[in-house]
């Protein structure tokens, strides 16, 4: 039996159970929805990937490697005046006692006092409703010591002190002028001391402070900048890279702290990798909640101008709201959360989803105003679009899967779920439109002597409009040919500008808080992203990074990256040294260096380790963050005035290529870091970019050839693709959009939803053709029904997208206006290009004939 045939009989004999099984399956995915979690972690890689895996031995192996909250207080004049060191002072305080402790843990532990041994209850209770100080921690060992005495019953109490304790230390340090130390020498003597212990009180003593402060390097453009008109303080977190909600929790305390608690006349700046990730969480919470109304609102509008009734609204809406609830349930079932990229989900599945609806009901519109009956309408639609349905549905479907071929783990999801909503929305066309067209009433429709609806003008100037078009386009081929051939030409031009980038921050539109003080970061202090250079070697050597011959290189390469562009700071081992060394030699400009000049090599090798060993003794706590215990393995971590992965790209070749060049063999260079792993992510983009174009215009050519027959057929059909490829990529190119997470998916949109206008637009040609009609009568009607339905949906689908013009986050929208103009583009080339190379393939078959063999246009598409 036919499928055709099948669902025809299935339809027939059993719509209400066909409709119930549906609904039921979708109100059982609903009640699902309430546990879709959203994750919006910047790393767009798994924690398997190799860059991944490397920041997690960078953490694990140096400190002050975690991601960082960084604020910046401007000053008018200079921030060296008590009432801003005082400000600096409270709100050092302030963040070094950030805890995520909640209401409900305390509600938790009072709770448990309740049934809690009689020694620790009172104590719970205190600790319950007391203030969280630095005691705190002391209180809990406390009751923790009691309870693991006689531990039995005890072990939800312990459990939830752990909790307790997890929550009370989410920030790792917190540096600032009010806390910092600074290195000094005199007479031979190197003292660690902190910047200030109390705020001066006199002109001078300010002045003095400052000066201070100025003279030494590793505070440029970090304690201070501008002068002195600038001064930053970094929070490093102590948070896992899955923590988003932990991490906006604690950036909506930073902001709390800093605009309510300790309040003043500075400019404050608020911007670093958490604080993206905890405002990007809420964002996508809120464009979710904003878009889907507009979606919604859009789709109904553009159905209700292409139909002009309520039943050609709400039959293919309902359609496709049911394949998304069914989507996201499967989303909660699987557990896999909204990302940056699956928020836009309802988008998609809505503008796409509705396609094979608007097809179907068209067609079976088109079929009641020609005369037929409502059971005669549908099986003479089914019959005619069974086959097209299903194959645009799989060449949409397997378009989109593609992009799940890569790392990039918001790309695979997204990819995997549009495929998926793409089946469950055609099974919904193919068994539920039919079933419900034939229990919902039906008015009677009068045939025309034309065969068109009775007064439907609209629909007859709209017909009649794109016919003449296509007139224009067939009687004359060559110029059209020449005319495409141009815009190609031009497109892979433009094509070839297209740069690879992704910059977080502007996933923020440019007068959001997080982007504006990102970009003051970046202009006015060291800058707002990190990138660390691990040099490690294999020499035998003990403690091998004291040897100055080594810390020359190291010296030489840290120099080197301090000319590249968009460096704000580089830190390190031979910073500190450097700066020991100064401060020992009476701050001699000539002493502002790495030792490496003694006569003696093992000489020159103790002098550095007395330094460091001085540094020690003094208080200073730094080495961690610079080298392992045995000198063997260094950090170098570089603060970048840039978010953007081409620019951190560019960084990292350059310092690869001066490591080869300079470095002895024993020496080698790796990166490491946040902003590593954003580079990582870009190659996987273009990777992935170039895997999933290859693979679903692949797999769209064979299916295009299993259902045509034909391998010129099936090449006609992928041209209208190929060139709104090339003009995607060309607007991209001119405009200067980068590759990112983002636009990275548009190409296989075009293949996706393109090809479902080749499949109609052709199988109806056919099918016209296999009627015997001749060539322009069939070209004609083929115009009138696929034509006009082909642009219905591009017009439909391409106002669905202006959706995501609604957006408050960047890529979506550069997304959402490309993706309009790339269907309109797509339409417009499968009515102008097909037709001109049908005519070009048939002429050269007909010379081939004999010139009295009467012949005519024939396609071989399989027939449904």
């Amino acid at each position: 039996m036919k499928l055709d045939r099948f669902i025809i009989r299935a339809i027939v004999e059993f719509p209400n159970a066909i409709l119930v099984f549906f609904v039921a399956f979708s109100i059982g995915a609903a009640l699902l929805l309430p546990g879709l979690q959203r994750d919006p972690t910047p790393y767009l890689l798994p924690p398997s990937h190799e860059s991944r895996v490397n920041l997690a031995k960078l953490r694990q192996n140096y400190t002050g490697a975690n991601d960082s909250i960084i604020i910046l207080l401007e000053a008018k004049k200079t921030v060296f005046n008590k009432r801003t060191l005082l400000r600096i002072k409270k709100m050092t305080a302030a963040f070094e006692n950030i805890h995520l402790v909640t209401d409900k843990d305390r509600e938790e532990l009072l709770r448990l006092s309740r049934t809690a041994p009689v020694e620790v209850a009172s104590k719970m209770h205190e600790l319950a409703k007391g203030h969280i100080d630095s005691e705190t921690w002391m209180r809990i060992d406390e009751i923790k010591e009691v309870l693991l005495s006689s531990p039995e019953g005890n072990q939800k109490i312990l459990k939830a002190l752990d909790t307790w304790m997890e929550k009370l230390s989410p920030v790792i340090k917190v540096t600032s002028l009010a806390n910092t130390d600074n290195i000094l020498g005199a007479n031979g003597k190197l003292t660690v001391n902190p910047v200030f212990d109390e705020i001066p009180q006199t002109k001078e003593g300010l002045l003095q402070l400052e000066k201070q402060v100025q003279s030494n390097d590793l505070f440029k453009n970090i304690l201070f900048s501008k002068g002195g008109k600038s001064t930053s303080i970094i929070i490093e977190l102590g948070l896992g890279d899955d923590e988003t909600q932990n991490r906006y929790l604690i950036y909506q305390q930073v902001k709390n702290i800093v605009e309510n608690l300790v309040p003043g006349d500075e400019k404050e700046y608020i911007a670093g990798l958490p604080v993206v990730t905890g405002a990007l969480g809420k964002v996508m919470e809120k464009d979710t909640q904003r878009l889907f109304p507009i979606v919604i609102f859009i789709v109904v509008a553009s159905l209700f101008i292409t139909f002009r009734q309520l039943k050609g609204v709400f039959v293919p809406l309902f359609v496709v709201l049911l394949s998304l609830i069914i989507t996201l349930g499967l989303m909660v079932l699987f557990k896999i959360p909204l990302n940056i990229i699956t928020t836009t989900l309802p988008v998609f599945i809505l503008s796409i989803g509705v396609a094979d609806g608007i097809h179907i009901f068209s067609e079976y519109r088109d079929n009641l105003a020609s005369g037929y009956g409502r059971m005669e309408s549908i099986e003479a639609t089914l019959k005619h679009l069974t086959i097209p349905v299903i194959m645009t549905s799989l060449t949409t479907a397997v378009a989109f899967y593609a992009i799940s071929m890569t790392r990039i783990i918001q790309l695979k999801h997204f990819g995997i779920f549009v495929s998926i909503g793409t089946i469950v929305a055609m099974l919904f066309s193919l068994f539920f439109i039919p079933a419900l067209l034939v229990v919902l009433p039906e008015k009677n429709h009068k045939k025309t002597s034309n065969n068109r609806k009775e007064g439907s003008r609209f629909e007859t100037a709209y017909a009649d409009a794109l016919v003449s078009m296509t007139k224009i386009f067939v009687n004359h081929p060559a110029l059209t040919s020449f005319v495409a051939g141009i815009i190609f030409i031009v497109s892979i031009f433009g094509a070839s500008k297209v740069l690879v980038d992704n910059n977080n921050a502007k996933y923020f539109l440019k007068d959001s808080t997080i982007y504006i003080s990102t970009e003051k970061l970046n202009k006015d202090a060291a800058g707002s992203s990190v990138i660390n250079l691990l040099i490690k070697t294999d020499s035998k050597e003990k403690e091998p990074f004291k040897n100055p011959e080594n810390l020359k290189y190291v010296e030489e390469l840290a120099a080197f990256v301090k000319t590249l562009p968009k460096v704000g700071k580089v830190l390190g081992l031979t910073e500190l040294i450097k700066r020991i060394n100064f401060v020992l030699n009476d701050e001699d400009p000539a002493f502002n260096r790495v030792p490496v000049h003694l006569d003696s090599g093992p000489g020159t090798k103790n002098l550095i380790s007395q330094l460091l060993l001085l540094y020690e003794n003094g208080g200073g706590d730094a080495l961690s963050d610079f080298t392992d215990s045995d000198y063997r393995k260094l950090n170098i971590p570089v603060i970048l005035q840039t978010n953007s992965s081409l620019d951190i790209y560019r960084l990292s070749h350059d310092v690869k290529e001066f490591a080869a060049k300079n470095f002895p063999d024993h020496l080698k260079v790796d990166l490491s870091g946040s902003a590593s792993v954003s580079v990582a992510a870009t190659d996987e983009i273009v990777s992935g970019q170039m895997i999933s174009m290859i693979v679903s215009l692949g797999l769209v050519l064979i299916m295009l050839v299993f259902t045509f027959k034909r391998l010129s057929y099936a090449t006609i059909a992928m041209v209208p693709l190929v060139m709104t490829i090339s003009i995607n990529f060309s607007i991209m190119g001119f405009f200067g959009i980068p590759l990112n997470i983002g636009t990275a998916i548009i190409s296989s949109i075009v293949i996706g939803i393109g090809v479902d206008y080749s499949i109609h637009y052709l199988s109806r040609l056919k099918k016209n053709l296999d009627m015997g009609m001749d060539f322009s009568s069939a070209l004609n009607n083929t115009v009138r029904r696929s034509g006009k339905a082909i642009v219905s949906n591009a017009f439909t689908v391409g106002l669905g997208f202006v959706a995501l013009w609604f957006s408050i986050l960047t890529p979506l929208i550069i997304m959402g206006w490309m993706i309009t103009v790339t269907m309109l583009v797509s339409a417009v080339s499968t009515l102008a290009l097909i037709p001109v190379l049908i005519i070009f393939v048939e002429k050269r078959a007909n010379m081939k004939r004999k010139a009295n063999e009467p012949r005519r246009l024939t396609l071989h598409p399989q027939q449904g």
